[in-house]
């Protein structure tokens, strides 16, 4: 007797259920026939679903079959066990008949239930298969093909004019161009082993990604799983991208070394009007009568100077595109670089009527990294300061902060000027960003927070700003104390 039926037999007919009655036995004989023919099916229908879409729709016919049989035969049980109701003599009642009948209804209905699932499923996953716009295939261990998609006809490493087959051997489905790839992969991929490979078709442009997945039941290789896509679109967008790249690339250099020799070329008089300049100023102040002068020749001074400003500003900036730009590191004292950029810094306040406080920790020590760069960062912080304070108070402030990174320097310039929006906040270390005219007259052309940020970058630091309108800004720089893989007197090229 089939054991999932003993089971159930046992649980509705106790074990009053064994008796002997020839009858009985024969009724338990033809029912444990049905059950197990059907389940038989039931099995084949759900392994139908793991082989392929043709051979599920050939067992669903059987099973149907069969369910119209099991039930024609299922009846001619219940008339059977109807008789037996009736006899005097069987240890059967008409109580122990129903429950065996219901009970075998029951399975039927449930049989039936999960059949029309299956078919739903079947139809389901053919629907996505067909619709998807990927090339899918998959063949079982021996290379034969068992599901497909309509597309697969159009891949071009098939050959031509085929229609793809159930059970079709792979070796009569690829191009001899491609089979031996092909059947390579195929193998490599129930090794078993995941992966993708790119392939071009020979002498010509397609490109095709193929995802090639094992497919495995218990640890069991059953066969591989093949999901084709044309991304010679993709390709071509690529390439096209690389190409701009590189045009705009070369733009850019052929822009900067232009942009360098233009400052070189443009420095040098300017260097020669600036000190006639200063001659004349000097000679004109001497004398009484040419008094009268001396305020056109400031103005051709300040001129010059606003000029240089701009073009040391396009310089700095060529030279850091081009990458030609050099780091000078060496052991410097903190504390003295700290009192010369005062002095510089003094006569710049005065022009605003702003104070100036340097506020340094005793015992600051030596930092190795780039004086040059590091003075030019201040001073740049510095002077945007002083450009939009009028008679307030520019502090600069240094002071040591250890962090996972090693020993590092905060310098960290603070204003109560007229602040920055936040709107432009985020664009102030851009490129020729500056505060418009209308708001406040500035000096330079722009660039000099874009250098900082790009000096900052070089020494291993970095810049932060906080800033609100009508309170005032702060800068914050940090950097290492120690500039990262230098030595003592060696002139990094960056």
């Amino acid at each position: 007797m089939h054991k999932l039926l003993a089971k159930q037999m046992a649980r509705f007919l106790g074990k009053e259920g064994a008796v002997g009655d020839p009858a009985y036995q024969e009724l338990l004989h033809a029912i444990s026939f049905a059950y197990q023919d059907y389940e038989e099916n039931y099995d084949m229908l759900k392994l139908a679903l793991e082989v392929s879409s043709d051979e599920l729709l050939e067992a669903n016919k059987k099973l149907s079959i069969q369910a119209e049989q099991y039930q024609y035969f299922l009846n001619q049980l219940m008339q059977f066990a109807s008789t037996l109701g009736g006899r005097q003599d069987s240890e059967l009642s008409e109580q122990k008949v129903d429950k065996i009948i219901a009970f075998l209804q029951s399975q039927v209905e449930e049989r039936k239930y999960f059949e029309e699932q299956l078919r739903a499923n079947q139809f389901n996953l053919r629907a996505l298969i067909e619709n998807t716009s990927d090339i899918i295939w998959s063949v079982d261990v021996d290379l034969q093909l068992l599901v497909f998609n309509s597309n697969l006809q159009t891949l071009p490493f098939m050959k031509r004019d085929l229609v793809p087959k159930m059970h079709q051997k792979l070796y009569h489905l690829f191009d001899t161009l491609y089979l031996k790839q092909f059947i390579d992969l195929h193998t490599r991929c129930m090794q078993p082993e995941k992966f993708s490979v790119q392939m071009q078709v020979e002498g010509g442009s397609e490109v095709w990604h193929f995802s090639f997945n094992p497919i495995l039941s218990e640890n069991k290789v059953l066969g591989a799983a093949v999901y084709a896509h044309d991304i010679s679109a993709e390709k071509r967008e690529q390439e096209r991208i690389v190409l701009a790249k590189e045009v705009a690339e070369h733009r850019s250099t052929a822009k900067s070394q232009f942009l360098a020799n233009m400052s070189h070329e443009l420095r040098t008089p300017l260097s020669t009007i600036m000190g006639y300049s200063d001659i004349l100023h000097e000679e004109l102040s001497e004398k009484e009568e040419l008094k009268r002068y001396v305020e056109d020749v400031e103005k051709i001074s300040t001129a010059s100077k606003y000029l240089l400003t701009i073009i040391e500003e396009i310089l700095d900036i060529t030279l850091l595109e081009t990458g030609k730009i050099n780091l000078y590191v060496k052991p410097f004292a903190v504390q003295a670089l700290l009192e010369e950029i005062q002095e510089i810094a003094v006569p710049l306040m005065e022009k605003g009527e702003n104070r100036f406080a340097v506020r340094v920790e005793p015992n600051i020590g030596v930092m190795q990294s780039d004086m040059m760069k590091l003075r030019q960062i201040i001073m740049n912080i510095l002077t945007n300061a002083s450009q939009y304070t009028s008679c307030g108070t520019i502090t600069l402030s240094v002071f040591p902060k250890e962090e996972d990174e090693g020993d590092h320097l905060i310098f960290e310039i603070k204003d109560d000027g007229s602040g920055i929006s936040p709107e432009k906040l985020v664009h102030l270390f851009d490129d020729q960003f500056a505060t418009p005219k209308s708001e406040k007259v500035q000096e330079g052309f722009g660039m000099g927070l874009s250098i900082t940020k790009r000096y900052c970058d070089l020494l291993g630091g970095t810049i932060r700003v906080k800033s609100m309108v009508d309170v005032g800004t702060t800068f914050t720089v940090t950097l290492p104390r120690q500039y990262a893989a230098a030595e003592e007197g060696v002139k990094e090229e960056i």
